[in-house]
C-alpha cells in the first residue's frame, strides 16, 4: 500500500510541475477558424492574451501591447494610441488583431478564439458622421476615438462574454480627452430608411443601439436604445389602425401607414435613467412626410 502511495504522489507531483510550466509559457499567437473581417490585402495583426496567474504583465514583444492580468480583471493598453481597456477576466484569453479601416485610420479588434471581432475600437484622423451603432468616445487633439460591438451573436457559448461588452466599452481611457457633450456636441437625427421617419437624439445619446422586429399586428417596430437595454423607446407602424393604449402615443397615419411610439415603463439599468429620461423627448420629435394627425383615437 506504501508503494502505491508514493507512486501515486509521484505522478501527481510530475502532473502538478507540466502543468505550472505551461501556465508560465510564452503566449502563443492563436488563429480563429471563422472568417476574418480583415479586407482582402491587409494585414492584421493579431495576438492571444494567454492565461497567466495573478498580478503578472506580458508584453508581446511584436507590438510591445501591454496586458495586465489580476484577480478581477484585465488591463489592455494599446501601444500606438495609447488608449486603455478593462476586460473582466472572464476574458483571459483574448485576441486583439489591428486593422486600416476605409477612412485612413486603424481598426482595433476584441474578440475570443473562434469569434476575433467581437468589438472593436478604432481610430480615425477626422470627426465622422455619427453611426447608429457606434459610440463616440472625443478626441485627444491628435486623432478620435469610437467604439462598436457585433450587433448579433455569432457563437452562442461566447454570449455571456458579448453581453460583457458594454461595460467594457465604458472602461474606454486615454489621456487628454476631450469628451463630447450635449452643449459643444449637435443633437442626432435619424431616419428610417424603410418607413422615412425622423428622430431628433440628444447628443448625448452617441453610441445608441437600433433593431427592428415585427409585432403582433403585422406591423414592424423599430427599437431604440443603447448596448444591455436596447428597448428603452420604439416607433411602431401599423397596415391598420390600432385601440388606444394608455402608454403608448398614436401620431397618425401617411396614408399608408399608422405611426405609433412609446418608452419602456421602468429603468432596467440605473446608470442608463437619464437616457430613459430623454425619451419622452425623442418620442415627441417624431416627424415624417404627409402625416395626417388623426385626432379620433
Amino acid at each position: 500500500m506504501k508503494k502505491i502511495l508514493s507512486f501515486s504522489a509521484i505522478l501527481a507531483t510530475v502532473v502538478l510541475l507540466g502543468a505550472g510550466c505551461n501556465i508560465n509559457g510564452q503566449i502563443t499567437p492563436v488563429t480563429s477558424d471563422n472568417t476574418s473581417t480583415t479586407p482582402p490585402g491587409e494585414n492584421a495583426v493579431t495576438e492571444t492574451a494567454g492565461t497567466q496567474s495573478e498580478n503578472t504583465q506580458n508584453t508581446n514583444s511584436n507590438n510591445n501591447t501591454t496586458t495586465t492580468n489580476t484577480a478581477t480583471s484585465i488591463t489592455y493598453t494599446n501601444p500606438a494610441h495609447h488608449f486603455t481597456l478593462t476586460l473582466p477576466a472572464t476574458w483571459t484569453g483574448y485576441t486583439v488583431k489591428t486593422t486600416e479601416n476605409d477612412e485612413g485610420g486603424t481598426s482595433v479588434w476584441f474578440g475570443l478564439p473562434g469569434w476575433d471581432d467581437m468589438f472593436v475600437v478604432s481610430v480615425y484622423p477626422t470627426e465622422l458622421t455619427i453611426h447608429p451603432n457606434t459610440r463616440y468616445y472625443g478626441t485627444d487633439g491628435q486623432v478620435y476615438y469610437y467604439g462598436s460591438q457585433s450587433q448579433y451573436i455569432k457563437i452562442d457559448s461566447l454570449q455571456p462574454r458579448w453581453d460583457e461588452i458594454g461595460t467594457i466599452l465604458n472602461s474606454f481611457t486615454v489621456a487628454n480627452l476631450t469628451t463630447p457633450t450635449a452643449e459643444t456636441t449637435s443633437p442626432i437625427t435619424y431616419t428610417n430608411p424603410e418607413f422615412h421617419f425622423t428622430l431628433t437624439l440628444p447628443a448625448t445619446w452617441t453610441g445608441y443601439t437600433v433593431k427592428t422586429t415585427e409585432n403582433d399586428e403585422g406591423g414592424t417596430s423599430v427599437w431604440f436604445g443603447f448596448t444591455g437595454w436596447d428597448d428603452i423607446l420604439a416607433v411602431s407602424v401599423y397596415p391598420t389602425k390600432l385601440s388606444e393604449h394608455p402608454n403608448t402615443r398614436y401620431y397618425g397615419t401617411d396614408g399608408q401607414v399608422y405611426y405609433y411610439g412609446a418608452q419602456s415603463q421602468y429603468i432596467k439599468i440605473d446608470s442608463l435613467e437619464a437616457r430613459w429620461n430623454d425619451a419622452s423627448q425623442i418620442l415627441s420629435s417624431f416627424d415624417v412626410a404627409n402625416l395626417d394627425q388623426q385626432t379620433d383615437q
